[in-house]
């Protein structure tokens, strides 16, 4: 997906979120969702706002292939699951990232990070580094 800039122009002015985010997800459907490795399933980071924008945006046929959500907030690991009636009552686990290490339960699964990053002190990027997976290969960065 390509952004064009307009000199002296706000394009976010312009531009709605909901727009930007249906465009995001469309190309990443595309090229991401719909290749192999990523066919059988994935994990979902962040049990947030974006997280959760994420999964609701998605199309049924993704949505229906995500397996985890991953977090490091207690609470929401606590909660064990997520909920969405209006997606036709939803529920997908939620587990601490450690799940997804080589011998987590999940640790063959790609992985799309939906944490804004450099928010946390490099804390959220340290997490992901110790999952072992490939940026841009089974690793995306959504938001």
């Amino acid at each position: 997906l390509m952004y064009r800039h307009s000199e002296g122009l706000s394009q976010s002015s312009r531009t709605s979120l909901k727009l930007l985010m249906r465009l995001r997800l469309k190309a990443f459907e595309a090229r991401v969702l719909g290749q192999e490795g990523w066919r059988d399933g994935f994990a979902v980071w962040g049990a947030g706002r974006d997280g959760k924008n994420f999964v609701k945006s998605i199309r049924e046929e993704f949505r229906d292939k995500i397996k985890v959500i991953v977090d490091v907030d207690e609470k929401k690991i606590a909660s064990k699951f997520y909920f969405n009636r209006d997606l036709g009552n939803l529920k997908i686990p939620i587990v601490h990232f450690s799940e997804l290490k080589e011998g987590g339960r999940f640790g063959s699964l790609p992985v799309v990070v939906c944490v804004a990053m450099y928010r946390t002190d490099g804390k959220l990027e340290e997490n992901v580094a110790s999952v072992g997976r490939v940026e841009g290969g089974n690793l995306w960065h959504f938001f």
